[in-house]
């Protein structure tokens, strides 16, 4: 059971009681009662699973201090310490420990799970620490990491603005890593949005150099960066070009080309 595993060596009566109330304090997520308990045990003996536990209870309850100091006190770390501390230092806006962090990681040859990389670059994107973010990207240089692009594109739909999504692209490209056809679409929505017109022809053209093919839903971006930005004269030549590509509308061109 985890009380065995934690108390393994333990003989003494008292530090076995200690053992179940901090499986209950864990439980129940509850923080209080985890350092409470973890005052009678010997962190070195616990493991490492168990310390994981330790460490995402005292981030959940907002007690960086103690985040810090229980992974201080760790005799070894995997993955998920490393991710914990890291995730709770940007969330602090710690950006500088955050890196500090970061580095040890990336020297232990520890890999940083995708999730993880999507929102340590979503922090970045708004950090107005430029030195820090630099050192951010200096080290996925160093080291680079095995990003997932369906986890880079969600974060990418959950920012608003066409500046704030451009800073995380940015930011996504200067590490390594390539857009896709769903990232591209994304920033042509976010110029049309935008009525930014000279974007989203730029995006666009994107499309092709990085191999892909535009389709009805990026023609369709781009018509409305120009329908926004009332240029109406572009939306028609677009439409002859999806026409002359065998490119066929769908409902949302006919409602563009109902409110032209």
């Amino acid at each position: 059971s985890a009380v065995v595993r934690i108390v393994d060596g333990m003989v003494d009566g008292k530090l076995m009681a200690r053992g179940r109330e901090l499986n209950r304090a864990l439980d129940l997520n509850d923080a209080v009662a985890t350092k409470a308990a973890l005052r009678a045990l010997d962190i070195s003996k616990l493991p490492l699973a168990t310390n994981n536990h330790v460490l995402a209870v005292l981030v959940r309850s907002g007690d960086l201090a103690a985040t810090v100091a229980h992974f201080a006190a760790m005799p070894g770390h995997d993955s998920v310490s490393f991710s914990v501390v890291i995730k709770a230092l940007m969330r602090a806006d710690r950006i500088a420990r955050a890196a500090d962090y970061l580095e040890r990681t990336l020297a232990a040859n520890v890999s940083l799970s995708p999730l993880l990389l999507a929102g340590v670059l979503r922090r970045l994107s708004s950090s107005p620490h430029s030195a820090d973010v630099q050192r951010f990207v200096d080290l996925f240089r160093r080291f680079p990491q095995n990003a997932d692009i369906e986890h880079i594109n969600d974060r990418l739909a959950r920012i608003d603005g066409l500046e704030p999504k451009e800073r995380f692209f940015t930011l996504m490209q200067s590490i390594g890593v390539a857009p896709d056809f769903v990232t591209i679409s994304m920033l042509i929505d976010a110029c049309a949005k935008a009525a930014n017109t000279s974007r989203a022809v730029h995006y666009f053209g994107m499309l092709r150099a990085c191999g892909h093919e535009s389709n009805v839903i990026s023609f369709n971006a781009l018509i409305e960066a120009y329908l926004r930005a009332t240029q109406f004269d572009r939306c028609f030549e677009l439409a002859d070009r999806m026409s002359s590509a065998n490119i066929q509308p769908d409902q949302a061109t006919f409602v563009q080309h109902t409110n032209v």
